[in-house]
């Protein structure tokens, strides 16, 4: 995880929390396992009023080291949901620089269909 990506990390950690959003998020047809796999994943935002579908190849960058280079599950290095999802998403917002920089509330909108206030104690 690079430093200017906790907000990303951040609101996906936030739709781990719902079962039923997280399904919609992250659809579970989804595997590595299936012997239909063909090398694409897809996952759903909420883009202009409806869910979108957005697929993705299942290339990540990755370091000399050969760990992924951004967003990575240090304790499971098998899990590729989190990765994957960051990938449609710089794919939804057209450009992979954006991902250090974009609003987490922005994308919890296209997570959960709902405007966020941010809340301040008086």
């Amino acid at each position: 995880m690079l430093l200017g990506d906790c907000w990303f990390v951040s609101a996906a950690s936030g739709i781990i929390q719902n079962y039923n959003l997280f399904r919609k998020v992250v659809p579970f047809d989804n595997s590595l396992e299936d012997s239909e796999y063909c090398g694409a994943f897809h996952f759903r935002f909420w883009i202009y009023g409806e869910w979108k579908d957005i697929v993705v190849d299942d290339y990540l960058p990755v370091g000399p080291d050969n760990k992924l280079i951004f967003l990575r599950n240090q304790q499971s290095p098998n899990e590729f949901w989190g990765p994957l999802l960051e990938k449609a998403y710089a794919k939804v917002t057209k450009m992979i620089i954006s991902i250090l920089f974009y609003s987490y509330f922005k994308l919890l909108k296209l997570f959960i269909n709902k405007s966020c206030m941010v809340h301040t104690r008086p």
